[in-house]
């Protein structure tokens, strides 16, 4: 088995774990209903898991062009445990370096997800798991690696105690270095902050500004993207993600990433720092919760 390897958002991808619309599921459990309030109840229609399945087909086969290798999760059936699914493989586990961390989720219901991808994983790293009654807390999709930077986004979804204990599992290799809820509270931060490449960030107009720039990124060149700048299309779902998913983008490498091919003002601004894109609808982002960088969950960058 080839050990995990991933210490960054751009890096060239060799090996990914891409999400399954199967069996997904809205549950009614407490815990899921106090974060999402508005969300449907039951059982994703088979038309959607049809259509998201088919968009990821998709998606599978542009990265094999591109030579990544694909693996899929496990099969769960959601919807007879209660859970949710396994679409967005980001949002559960953080993979540092050569490090598995199986998150302390905000939403404890989700942490189901872990063992649809965990197959894949054992054997190839160490696996920390987290203490599921303790006070600490994230989703990983609260984090965003740059090397020995790690950005922790303090939100709904993740706290000063998680990133407390994300610092002492990583060791003084890393440095967390917390982004404040003041600058985007609701969830993930894979909308708001992106590494592009070394040296190069794209920032969430809205939510960033010049005063809220992690130190490391001060110097770093800086495409900013406004709301103007996303094309905010309809859907027959609803969307309970915001327009923002535009920025959930999937880095192939530091010239090539995988993003919403309606996007054009992005992809354009994107091209004119020297990267290329691959548009790949995903018809449901915004009614799933999750986009390019969510679905997948990079195990092998070189």
């Amino acid at each position: 088995m080839i050990p995990i390897n991933s210490n960054n958002e751009w890096d060239t991808l060799k090996e990914v774990i891409l999400g399954t619309a199967d069996h997904m599921n809205w549950p009614d459990t407490k815990d899921f209903r106090s974060k999402f309030k508005t969300a449907p109840n039951g059982k994703v229609p088979n038309s959607i898991i049809y259509q998201t399945n088919n968009a990821l087909e998709s998606f599978k086969k542009v990265l094999e062009n591109e030579g990544v290798k694909v693996l899929r999760p496990t099969e769960i059936n959601y919807q007879k445990r209660n859970g949710f699914g396994c679409y967005s493989p980001r949002d559960s586990i953080l993979i540092i370096g050569d490090k598995v961390i199986c998150s302390p989720m905000h939403l404890k219901d989700r942490m189901m997800e872990q063992e649809a991808l965990l197959p894949e994983l054992t054997g190839r790293s160490y696996i920390t798991f987290p203490d599921i009654d303790s006070e600490y807390m994230f989703d990983a999709a609260n984090v965003m690696r740059c090397n020995d930077e790690i950005l922790f986004l303090i939100s709904s979804t993740g706290n000063f105690a998680g990133a407390r204990w994300l610092q002492n599992i990583l060791g003084h290799e890393y440095r967390v270095t917390t982004v404040p809820k003041t600058v985007y509270h609701g969830s993930h931060i894979d909308s708001t902050i992106v590494p592009l490449r070394e040296g190069l960030v794209m920032l969430n107009s809205e939510r960033v500004t010049e005063e809220t720039i992690p130190s490391f990124m001060e110097n770093w060149d800086k495409l900013w993207i406004s709301k103007d700048d996303i094309k905010d299309t309809r859907t027959i779902t609803p969307q309970i993600s915001t327009k923002w998913m535009a920025l959930n983008i999937l880095s192939i490498n530091p010239e090539l990433v995988v993003c919403d091919p309606d996007q054009f003002i992005i992809r354009e601004k994107l091209n004119r720092v020297g990267i290329e894109s691959i548009g790949i609808k995903l018809p449901h982002s915004r009614y799933l919760l999750g986009g390019h960088h969510c679905t997948t969950l990079d195990t092998i960058r070189e």
